[in-house]
């Protein structure tokens, strides 16, 4: 998956569910973003962080929402949330 927004590429997207929220990861060439969903039935994101590399991203989702790394999903078909065109 690579798709060119605002001259950025968006490498891969995925995503990980628990209780009632979720988290998706969206990497693109600068880094990765972290996009918190408190309640995935709202579809509003209440949190957002920028990180260097996806492990970064994922070791902080292990640390703070005991995401394990083998919970990931890719996203096939993902509309980039963070850098619109």
């Amino acid at each position: 998956m690579t798709d060119k927004l605002n001259e950025k590429s968006l490498i891969s997207a995925l995503e990980s569910r628990y209780n009632n929220s979720k988290v998706i990861l969206e990497q693109y060439d600068f880094g990765v973003y972290a996009i918190y969903f408190e309640d995935e039935a709202n579809g509003i994101s209440t949190r957002d962080d920028l990180y260097d590399t996806l492990d970064d991203a994922k070791e902080f989702c292990k640390e703070d929402y005991s995401i394990l790394e083998n919970s990931w999903e890719e996203i096939s078909a993902h509309n980039p949330i963070m850098v619109k065109g």
